[in-house]
């Protein structure tokens, strides 16, 4: 993600990645919405979709 999500887990801060447990506390970026951030991650998500098919494609075709 470009501006990163960041959570705190047992008294770390870190950028998120993936799934957090029910406890941990989330920050976003100020200024964002979460329909903005929704956005951002269905994009890299539709992204990561396309290069994982492309290297699918690649690696049957050898």
């Amino acid at each position: 993600m470009k501006n990163g999500i960041w959570v705190s887990k047992n008294g770390r801060v870190s950028e998120a990645s993936g799934l957090q447990p029910r406890d941990a506390l989330l920050f976003a970026p100020h200024g964002m919405t979460s329909e903005d951030l929704l956005q951002e991650q269905r994009s890299a998500l539709q992204q990561n979709i396309k290069l994982i098919r492309t290297r699918l494609a690649e690696a049957t075709r050898r």
